[in-house]
């Protein structure tokens, strides 16, 4: 018979979710990663690991980051004493928890060792009967369905037997909490009590310089890509206070949102801040009320944005003629209004609902385009594309080679409507340049190429009227102009120099050679034709 006692080991505030990989498998996380340096012993350890799960469960091993920033964990790996490896990748949130699936561990006992990139030994524990030179230090032999867990994450005595025990419990990806279990011995008079050790709460701290000392209990704060924008009500029927906003993690592991912001228009509202620990699940929902945020989303036309810790806007959605009672949606073919609102919930779109186009944010209006288009840049994981300008489309997993369209080769006289939201490519002389535009031309006609604010590395001085060139752009339609807009310095590549005896002008004064030749050409006739009005009347009769 096995009877529970409780005592709780506080531990921080869970960010990370478990992960599942085989041997050799790549582990990746949503959490961004900074360039990693020569990693202290003890900046990881190994916090829990179940070696002999109920039946339909798998083993694994639990590590938490003891450090006070994100570990890099490419290279790194987890062996067992078997000399088996599995290969890590990705980052590690400051105070976050990761898992690792298993298939190998020894019920009686085994060695788990975490190395870094140097196959440096970062932390390590023993267990049940396996030898590594002191078995009578080892850590405890859970029974089935029981994991083991480190007392306090935060500390390392360095004696396995001493930092670490059964619990009955199991706390995957989360907090370790202790619950001893507390066997009743039958002794045929009367049943006896085992005596087992007190426990005593611990609650860890993490290491802080004493600058930060004053903040050491805060929470820390997570970067993700993973969140979006994904559901809006700007003007609900009757009361405008019941606006909401809905964000959505797309990524595979919980996200803590402690410090985002939640935001409409630059300028507008006043940002709502998350002060306080907030976890939104993977593939989960957050939802923001006015009530709570005090955002007012206008009737007219407006935007939402998510804004991290660092105060980058991940996502951001433009609308404009909201429809009283329907939400503005985030789906897979963009985005649209919908009737039927689902805070909280995945996005439905009534079957009668026409295709509706939203409008990402961008730096200016002027390049705000529609989402429908080609796929032009490929995301970081696969299962995630975007066209030029779109923020974020989720998309079925596909092949990168076979189902990516091939760039449309063009005319820069035949750039046309039906061409808006296509990846084209052109070829042509430069003929005028204009602000961010350049016009090139062939023996078509020309197209003007745009190149967006964001493109601050593209030196304009370094092209010359006359210069041979090829553009790649997406075709996007601004007020009655069709313009192919480069999405990045490299889409714009000079193939040919003018030569600097045929510039005739300044390139301050683009496609005005023409005019100008005939205005002074004209100018000269007629000067030619007064003269000879005025010497002829001199001319004797």
């Amino acid at each position: 018979v096995v009877a529970e006692s409780t005592a709780l080991v506080e531990q921080p505030a869970v960010v990370e979710a478990p992960a599942t990989v085989e041997p050799l498998d790549v582990v990746e996380t949503s959490v961004t990663v900074e360039p990693s340096v020569e990693t202290a012993i003890g900046a990881a350890v190994i916090s829990e690991f179940v070696a002999d799960p109920s039946s339909g469960d798998k083993e694994w091993v639990e590590m938490y980051n003891n450090s006070a920033s994100v570990i890099d964990l490419t290279d790194w790996t987890i062996e067992e004493g078997s000399g088996l490896k599995t290969k890590l990748s990705g980052g590690l949130g400051f105070g976050a928890y990761m898992v690792f699936e298993r298939a190998s561990l020894n019920n009686s006992g085994d060695i788990i060792l975490l190395k870094d990139s140097t196959d440096q030994i970062i932390d390590k524990v023993a267990y049940g009967n396996w030898d590594d030179g002191n078995v009578a230090d080892n850590a405890p032999v859970a029974t089935k369905g029981q994991s083991v867990v480190r007392e306090n994450v935060t500390a390392d005595s360095g004696v396995d037997s001493a930092d670490f025990k059964v619990t009955a419990k199991i706390t995957k990806a989360s907090a370790n909490e202790l619950i001893i279990p507390i066997v009743l011995i039958d002794t045929g008079a009367q049943q006896t009590q085992a005596v087992v050790e007190s426990v005593v709460a611990v609650e860890p701290v993490v290491a802080s310089s004493s600058a930060d000392a004053a903040t050491k209990d805060k929470p820390a704060v997570q970067f993700s890509d993973a969140l979006v924008v994904n559901e809006i009500l700007p003007d609900p029927v009757g009361d405008d206070a019941e606006e909401w906003i809905e964000i959505f993690n797309t990524g595979a592991v919980p996200v803590n949102l402690y410090k985002w912001q939640i935001d409409d228009a630059d300028g507008g509202s006043k940002p709502y801040t998350v002060d306080e620990p907030l976890i939104i699940q993977a593939l989960g929902y957050a939802v923001f009320s006015r009530k709570q945020t005090a955002i007012i989303l206008n009737n007219d036309k407006d935007s939402s944005r998510l804004i991290d810790p660092a105060g980058k806007a991940v996502s951001s959605i433009n609308y404009s003629s909201p429809v009283v009672g329907q939400s503005f949606a985030r789906f897979s073919t963009g985005w649209q209004w919908s009737a039927k609102t689902t805070a909280a919930a995945a996005n439905e779109l009534p079957v009668s609902a026409s295709a509706t186009t939203g409008e990402p944010n961008s730096d200016s209006a002027e390049e705000n385009p529609a989402l429908a288009g080609e796929i032009a840049v490929v995301k970081k994981y696969s299962s995630l594309i975007k066209t030029a300008y779109a923020k974020e489309i989720v998309s079925a997993p596909f092949t990168i080679a076979a189902d990516l369209p091939a760039v449309t080769l063009v005319k820069a006289g035949k750039v046309a409507a039906n061409m808006v939201g296509k990846l084209v490519t052109m070829s042509g002389e430069i003929v005028d340049k204009s602000g961010r535009k350049i016009y090139l031309a062939d023996d078509s006609g020309e197209a003007a190429i745009y190149f967006p604010t964001k493109l601050s590395d593209v030196n304009f001085a370094m092209f010359d009227l006359g210069d041979k060139a090829s553009a790649t752009g997406v075709v996007k339609k601004y007020k009655d102009e069709l313009r192919v807009v480069a999405r990045s310095a490299q889409d714009f590549v000079i193939t040919e120099k003018v030569a600097a005896a045929a510039k005739l002008f300044s390139n301050n004064q683009p496609r005005k050679i023409g005019w100008i030749t005939w205005l002074i050409a004209g100018i000269m006739a007629a000067a030619a034709g007064i003269y000879w009005i005025i010497c002829k009347k001199r001319l004797p009769t």
